[in-house]
């Protein structure tokens, strides 16, 4: 009979039991667990890999501090860089610069060192680099020098941190694959001491403890870079939310997402009243350009980046003017997410700029009525003095006594001065009104040189000095240039020393300095010599200023205006060419005129001898003066009569009208400023209205000698153009031009 079963037999099945529950239960957990590690893991890979490429831009702090600097250094270097956003780019330089200091860079540098060598480059950016902005700005070469050698330092600083930063992170992944390597060899060592069943729990827990191990390994790591991270964010965040200028971000279709303090404040609109709402529904007023606005929204379609300046309007209803910079921002995959527009109120400049414009507008005005003054003065001036000169100048030719003769000559020549310190003065206008256009035609510099000699000789030979002119060989016949302006500054010149010289000649030399035969353009010198009573050298500068001789004693002995050198100074200039003055009190003077000028083919023909001066036009021309100035009627019928011609004569446009379409006139001497009809309508009403077998030639016969005169009345229907006072020779080679045509 047997009896109960004693628990020794009953143990090892308990044992075996409850080894192969607890191994069971082992294996169960395990795989659970493993499950679970397994699963978190995957999550943890995938947070990863999410945080990896915004942690990475810590590198790219370092990439983008580089990319800042070069911008910045390419726009100095454009050379008339814009202020504001030279100090944009400067202000990314230094929030980069900042960043790329932060301790936390370590993480990103792999030492000490390195985020030491970080710092160094900020001190130099801050301490060195940063003051010098404004200097290179404001065009300062030594400034703009120095900055962008600066620059270029501290780059090259930030490009071996980045080379170096890299080298560190590769060293410490290959330790730490080093490390992972041997702990996997002491597991392995492990598990093949074991038996299968102890080698299957083993591996097991192996398997959970690697798990784990690698898990907190990853959640550890990502702790750490999400503190990073948000260490970063944060900074971000401080810098934007307190900088000067508006910062608004905007989701991919340009719906507000944040906006700045600054912004808040500048706009007076709170955060709630704009986010998730477009900028430009809540800021855009009556004053806001459509176009512009319409192109900032084809941008924003196409996701580009894009800068304008538009009128916004604050809460209050004032309107502002700001300029945008609108950066789009992509992600990894390209994919748009954001813009961010950075705001600068720019009313001020705005303002700045409309009052330099009105200050332009008045300026113009001012110019415009001086210019008016001067004119009408001009013409009030030389009306009267029309007839004092040719009135004068018609009785030298009469039959006087000595003391008759010498009173007239002393009116004349009162007269001529009179008119010379007029044509200064206009000349001298012109030129501050940049009025003046240089012509380019050939010439003779023989001929030039001849006929100023020729015109100083009347006054010389009173003084009984000597004015003579030599050209050398090697001076080409046929020059190019302004010779109308060349014999202007000649004649002043040449007048000047016949003017000072009481005794001994007045030389004039002309000759090339240094010139290549093959060469299109020659270097012309052009010497007047004088012996006259010379200038101090410490007086010479003064020479080349409006309205200043060397003393006032010069100006009391010899008269003028003292504007003559300084009009035939700025006259070279604008030919490209200088004067020189070396004079010796006492010996003389020796003024040097350099002018490059090309080589002409043909000379012009433009420039009459005396000769022809003197000739008497044909005496068949039927002559209608139209004048209103009985006294200047006079004057030119006498003028007239003196080189035998006679003339009908009509008192103003309407009048002169009428008689042309009564009798055929070979030429009409129209004034310009007459009652019931001007000049150039009477001219216009000529021109429509005869035959053009009966058309006349138009002489226009006046006061109006301001710069741009003759061409606007050439262009005005009229032929030929005189300037009052007129002088008898001018007047024959005018008639002597319209015989020759109509014969």
């Amino acid at each position: 009979m047997h009896g109960p079963r004693s628990s020794p037999e009953r143990a090892p099945r308990l044992y075996g039991r409850a080894f192969a529950a607890v191994v069971a239960g082992l294996l169960i957990s395990i795989g659970f667990v493993g499950v679970a590690l397994l699963e978190q893991n995957s999550a943890l890979s995938g947070q990863l890999g999410a945080v990896d490429p915004i942690v990475n831009g810590n590198v790219r702090v370092l990439s983008q501090t580089q990319r800042e600097l070069l911008r910045l250094d390419a726009l100095i270097a454009s050379g008339n860089p814009d202020r504001e956003l030279v100090r944009f780019h400067a202000d990314l330089v230094t929030q980069r610069i900042r960043e790329a200091g932060l301790s936390y860079q370590i993480n990103t540098l792999g030492s000490p060192e390195l985020l030491a060598q970080s710092g160094t480059l900020g001190l130099i950016w801050t301490s060195r680099a940063e003051p010098l902005l404004d200097g290179a700005v404001d065009g300062s070469p030594t400034a703009r020098a120095e900055l962008r050698a600066l620059i270029d330092e501290i780059e090259l600083g930030f490009n071996r941190l980045v080379s170096e930063a890299e080298i560190n992170r590769r060293f410490n992944a290959v330790e730490a694959n080093t490390a992972t390597s041997e702990v996997l060899g002491r597991t392995r060592g492990v598990l093949v001491g074991g038996g299968v069943s102890v080698v299957l729990l083993l591996a097991g827990a192996g398997l959970a403890g690697l798990g784990f191990v690698r898990f907190d390994r990853q959640r550890a790591r990502t702790a750490q870079l999400m503190s990073e991270l948000n260490d970063e964010m944060r900074i971000l965040s401080a810098v934007a939310s307190h900088t000067n200028a508006m910062v608004v971000i905007t989701d991919a279709d340009g719906v507000t997402t944040w906006v700045n303090d600054a912004f808040v404040e500048s706009t007076g609109y709170p955060a709630e009243a704009i986010v998730g709402r477009r900028p430009g529904d809540v800021l855009q007023g009556p004053e806001t350009d459509p176009d512009t606005v319409a192109r900032m929204a084809r941008h924003v379609s196409a996701g580009e980046a894009f800068t304008c300046e538009v009128v916004n309007y604050s809460a209050d209803g004032v309107p502002y003017w700001v300029r945008i910079e609108v950066q789009p921002v992509t992600d990894d995959h390209g994919t748009l997410v954001n813009f961010i527009a950075v705001e600068s109120d720019i009313t001020a400049d705005r303002e700045a700029q409309r009052r330099l414009e009105r200050a332009k507008e008045v300026a113009e005005e001012v110019a415009t009525a001086k210019s008016s003054f001067l004119a009408t003065m001009s013409h009030e001036i030389r009306t009267p003095l029309n007839a004092v000169i040719g009135l004068t100048s018609l009785l030298q030719g009469t039959p006087l006594d000595d003391q008759q003769r010498e009173y007239v000559t002393t009116a004349a020549s009162s007269g001529r001065l009179l008119l010379d310190v007029i044509n200064d003065i206009l000349s001298w206008s012109a030129l501050g009104f940049d009025a003046v256009e240089l012509e380019r035609r050939p010439f003779s510099p023989q001929e030039l040189v001849e006929q100023t000699v020729e015109l100083a000789r009347a006054n010389a030979t009173a003084k009984d000095i000597r004015v003579t002119s030599t050209v050398a060989d090697d001076v080409p016949t046929t020059l190019e240039g302004d010779p109308t302006r060349l014999r202007q500054v000649l004649v002043n010149i040449v007048g000047n020393a016949v003017k000072f010289t009481d005794e001994g000649h007045v030389a004039v030399h002309v000759d090339i300095v240094d010139h290549a035969p093959d060469e299109a353009t020659v270097p012309v010198r052009i010497r007047v010599v004088d012996t006259g009573i010379g200038i101090p050298a410490d007086q010479v500068d003064r020479l080349f200023l409006p309205f200043s001789q060397a003393d006032a004693s010069t100006t009391r002995r010899y008269g003028g205006t003292g504007l003559g050198l300084a009009i035939s100074n700025d006259l070279v200039a604008l030919m490209g060419g200088r004067i020189d003055v070396e004079s010796t009190p006492g010996t003389g003077t020796e003024v040097v005129i350099q002018l490059d000028l090309p080589v002409g083919r043909d000379a012009s023909p433009g420039l009459a001898s005396t000769a022809e001066v003197d000739a008497p036009p044909s005496a068949d021309l039927r002559v209608l003066l139209v004048e209103d100035d009985p006294v200047n009627q006079m004057v030119a019928f006498h003028m007239l009569d003196r080189l035998g011609l006679t003339a009908d004569v009509a008192d103003n446009g309407q009048a002169a009208l009428e008689a042309v379409h009564r009798c055929d006139y070979d030429v009409v001497l129209m004034d310009v400023h007459m009652p019931v009809m001007d000049g150039p309508t009477a001219a216009r009403h000529i021109r429509q209205e005869l035959p053009a077998a009966r058309q006349p030639t138009i002489v226009a016969m006046t006061a109006n000698a301001m710069p741009g005169d003759r061409e606007r009345l050439l262009a005005a229907d009229m032929d030929d153009y005189v300037a009052k006072p007129v002088r008898l020779g001018d007047l024959a080679t005018t008639l002597r031009a319209v015989g020759a045509t109509q014969s």
